[in-house]
């Protein structure tokens, strides 16, 4: 990837944002995995440079203060995300990496924004239908045990009938409420059920497995499916 060109991909995130999940989604249905790895690369080189000139510019201070490895960290993949103008004036000055650290002026964390290899396979329906069924057993379990109530039990079979399907569920929706397992007529309404179905467990599922499934299937997928 040419200077120019990872500049441009950095110009384009527009850091500081907060809906660093939303960037890394756009960054996946634009860039080729080729260059979404160079793009990282090319991060990973900038912030090493500038992690080296902080060392030695705090080398050659006197006053000898604490350094956090992960706010450190932060810095300099703020700096970075600040675009060409902020990262070469670090460069020339390096006290101004040690300057920005010190007064806290950045924010957590760039390199969020950047995909990772994991994160180019959430395009795939392949990386749902996996992911969906780690969950199967743990809403089984609750659906299958005595001291549950009825209903109880109902709800987390529902939510298991679904998952044993994902992401293939908007091709099952109509079997599901001729069963009565559902209500919803459509797939966002039956995604936005689940989400409601797991808070109904939430005193006995682990975390919200469901919650953070849903939310990069809509996050990722839909949208790339939306892009075609």
């Amino acid at each position: 990837m040419t200077d120019e060109r990872f500049w441009e991909i950095v110009e384009f995130i527009d850091w500081p944002r907060k809906d660093y999940e939303e960037v890394k989604a756009e960054i996946l249905m634009e860039l080729a995995p080729r260059e979404i790895k160079e793009l990282r690369d090319g991060l990973g080189k900038r912030t090493g440079k500038l992690r080296s000139l902080f060392d030695e510019t705090r080398e050659e201070m006197e006053d000898n203060f604490y350094v956090s490895g992960d706010g450190l960290d932060d810095c300099v993949n703020h700096i970075v995300g600040l675009g060409r103008f902020a990262y070469e004036n670090c460069v020339e000055c390096p006290q101004a990496i040690v300057d920005r650290y010190r007064a806290g002026e950045y924010t957590e964390s760039f390199s969020y924004a950047i995909p990772g290899v994991n994160d180019v396979a959430k395009l795939s329906r392949d990386y749902y239908q996996f992911r969906s069924t780690k969950y199967v057993d743990q809403f089984r379990e609750i659906g299958n045990t005595d001291k549950f109530a009825s209903e109880y039990k109902a709800v987390a079979n529902r939510v298991a009938d679904v998952l044993e399907n994902f992401p293939y569920h908007y091709s099952t929706i109509g079997r599901f409420k001729r069963a009565g397992a559902i209500e919803e007529e459509t797939e966002e309404a039956l995604l936005d059920r689940l989400i409601e179905y797991e808070e109904e467990l939430s005193e006995d599922v682990k975390g919200t497995p469901v919650n953070n499934l849903i939310s990069d299937y809509r996050t990722y997928f839909k949208k790339s499916e939306e892009q075609l």
